[in-house]
């Protein structure tokens, strides 16, 4: 299923227009690369953004390490329980995914921008406490997991294509990305280790630290003051 779906991915990209290519910058791949760090990181908006991400993937990595032996601890649940919190995960992604398209008009960028991270955290949370639940709680926790990030996602990229140059926009990107996916196994290893030498408690009490870092690089930032994209492009030709 998962080939299938991959290969109807690839047939699908490659039905999609050529967009017309900017001409490019002068100066070395490097070079260009490094301005585009360098816009994030003095960037108010984009700054926060990518910190917020880069704590959620760290957490989010480590978490995909640590469960298994955390559920077959605290829960005595078996590996086939992952599989559901998966699976979970995927369907609060989906409904994440279909109601910001239709709800965004009613809630204001700001809290979306702080209900992603937050409500991690707060779904993460819930699952060390076994002793006033049972194992249904993972596939909750995984579902929240999987829709608020998903709303989140959507509304800091529509906030990273308004606050970047055009010219700047594929650089910074891909600096974004590149910084997200590398350093989830980072995450991972770190998970493992302190499951390892410690305790699967451990890594999970890890896991929720850097939720909450996520949400902290969410919430003293400018992040918290965007209350319509339209105040974006205005705010961010302040900040750049």
């Amino acid at each position: 299923l998962a080939a299938i779906s991959a290969l109807i991915a690839v047939m699908a990209i490659v039905q999609l227009p050529e967009l017309p290519a900017f001409t490019r910058p002068k100066g070395s791949s490097f070079q260009l690369i490094l301005e585009a760090g360098q816009y994030i990181f003095k960037h108010d908006l984009l700054r926060p953004i990518t910190a917020c991400a880069l704590f959620w993937n760290i957490a989010f990595s480590a978490l995909l390490v640590v469960l298994i032996p955390f559920m077959s601890e605290q829960y005595n649940a078996n590996p086939n329980t992952f599989g559901l919190a998966l699976a979970a995960f995927g369907a609060g992604g989906i409904l994440g995914s279909w109601s910001i398209s239709r709800f965004s008009k009613s809630v204001t960028p700001n809290f979306i921008l702080l209900y992603g991270p937050g409500s991690s955290a707060a779904a993460i949370s819930l699952l060390i406490f076994p002793q006033f639940f049972d194992v249904n709680i993972i596939y909750v926790g995984f579902f929240f997991l999987g829709l608020g990030p998903s709303m989140w996602l959507i509304v800091q990229n529509s906030i990273r294509q308004l606050a970047t140059p055009n010219q700047m926009l594929g650089r910074v990107n891909s600096v974004i990305q590149t910084a997200i996916y590398g350093i989830r196994p980072v995450g991972a290893l770190i998970g493992g280790f302190i499951a390892g030498t410690l305790s699967p408690s451990h890594g999970m009490t890890f896991v929720i630290v850097m939720m909450v870092c996520s949400f902290a690089a969410a919430v003293f930032s400018r992040l918290r003051n965007i209350s319509s994209l339209s105040h974006v492009s205005v705010l961010s030709s302040r900040l750049a």
